[in-house]
């Protein structure tokens, strides 16, 4: 009886390894290399987009990007109007100045506050010009939007950090049983700039005093028995216009290095106005740009 049961436990043995091997090999069959053309599904979107909507369009174009697939131009949402509220300085003032990105600093007596946006210049950018090509612009100024991944208007809050797996004591530890390793994070890493905007300017465009590439600054003055106080949930910038398009008209670009890269996608837009706000939506200061 254990000779005849070692007979069926072997062929049972032999069968689970063909059908393992053969579960194997479909697994390990490489993906279709040929791109899909199935076009990506449509859009409900409110008539004027805020950040959500915004994020939404974009990372449908960056999904549709990444897997092959012809791009909605961003033809339904030309011309919407948009206003989008972007944090910064949610942990404090920048350590060092970057385009694109709204910031904030100390003023050099200490009491008073420089909040400041100064455009990146991608006017021969490949973000928005193809290769080979000339501008047919005098000016793309961009503008970055920080963590893509969040809809909301306000400051990111810090996740709670996850209990570490408890590891049994010394006198209960089995030696044959497997111990659960304990598995350490890496340090973070600031993401790299997957989502913006950019605002092309022509020859004749109207700047109401603002030269091109000029930062928009604003102080907020204190003095020294009363300095500012540091924002406890930082800043907002104010970003309202409409949808643009590129030059080709198109409403929205995105570029990749590679199929394992997340793609870059810009919206263009033709922006009226640019304003600070404190995290409570009190207005700081604003400019019209029409």
């Amino acid at each position: 009886m254990k000779r005849s049961g070692g007979r069926a436990g072997g062929a049972l043995a032999a069968v689970l390894a063909i059908g393992g091997g053969l579960g194997l090999a479909q697994c390990e069959r490489p993906a279709d290399p040929t791109p899909s053309t199935e076009p990506p599904p449509s859009l409900t979107l409110p008539a004027g987009l805020g950040r959500a909507g915004l994020l939404t369009v974009l990372s449908q174009a960056s999904a549709a990007h990444a897997a092959g697939q012809a791009a909605d131009d961003g033809a339904a949402v030309a011309g919407r109007a948009v206003e989008i509220r972007l944090p910064f300085g949610c942990t404090g003032p920048a350590a060092q100045a970057r385009e694109g990105l709204a910031q904030w600093r100390r003023t050099t007596d200490g009491t008073g506050l420089v909040l400041s946006l100064t455009p990146a210049d991608w006017t021969r950018s490949p973000l928005v010009l193809a290769p080979g090509t000339a501008p047919g612009w005098e000016r793309a100024e961009g503008f970055w939007i920080a963590r893509p991944w969040l809809t909301s208007d306000g400051c990111p809050r810090a996740p709670a950090a996850a209990p570490l797996p408890a590891m049994p004591a010394a006198a209960d530890t089995d030696p044959e049983q497997t111990q659960t390793p304990v598995v350490t994070l890496p340090a973070p890493e600031p993401s790299p700039m997957t989502a913006g905007l950019v605002m092309f300017e022509g020859a004749g465009a109207s700047r109401l005093g603002r030269r091109p590439g000029e930062p928009w600054r604003l102080t907020l003055r204190g003095t020294a028995e009363r300095p500012v106080a540091a924002p406890a949930d930082g800043y907002r910038l104010v970003l309202a216009g409409r949808i643009g398009r590129f030059p080709d008209g198109r409403t929205i670009r995105c570029t990749s290095t590679g199929p394992n890269v997340r793609p870059v996608c810009l919206a263009a837009v033709e922006l009226d106005r640019v304003a600070f706000e404190d995290a409570q939506g009190g207005r700081l200061g604003e400019w019209r740009l029409t």
